[in-house]
């Protein structure tokens, strides 16, 4: 996967890699643009992700733990996604029947779910917790 100039600086400001002045440039952007915005906290969540998965590079990873994990909320956030990972995500894929008895969602009857729950929850949670807790 081609890794755009962009988000290769995003990464670099989350493992704390990111030149003091482009640091300086970025911060302020991330509270007035609101696209820019959602790209760093989509990368965030896939650097999350990556390390909660195991699938970090030993570099990134350690880059990871000594930089973003400095953070009590980020350590909270990792902490959160790793109990969503052993809990929710093992069901991904399969596929839930709800009875007309027992619905899910009221009104929802008979409707087929499948579970994937991961990335909105995560999302959830760490958004309660500040998003802008990195900067």
């Amino acid at each position: 996967m081609k890794i755009d100039q962009s988000e290769n600086s995003i990464r670099k400001y989350l493992l704390g890699e990111l030149a003091e002045a482009d640091q300086a440039a970025l911060e302020p952007e991330l509270l007035i643009d609101r696209g820019k915005f959602e790209r760093v906290w989509a990368v965030e969540n896939e650097l999350v992700d990556s390390y909660v998965r195991g699938e970090m590079s030993r570099a990134d990873r350690k880059r990871f733990e000594s930089h973003y994990l400095a953070s009590p909320l980020h350590r909270e956030r990792v902490a959160i996604a790793e109990s969503f990972l052993t809990t929710i995500d093992p069901a991904v894929g399969e596929t839930i029947d709800v009875s007309e008895k027992e619905p899910l969602v009221p009104g929802a009857a008979g409707f087929p779910y499948v579970r994937r729950a991961w990335p909105l929850a995560r999302s959830l949670a760490w958004f309660g917790h500040g998003c802008l807790a990195h900067i």
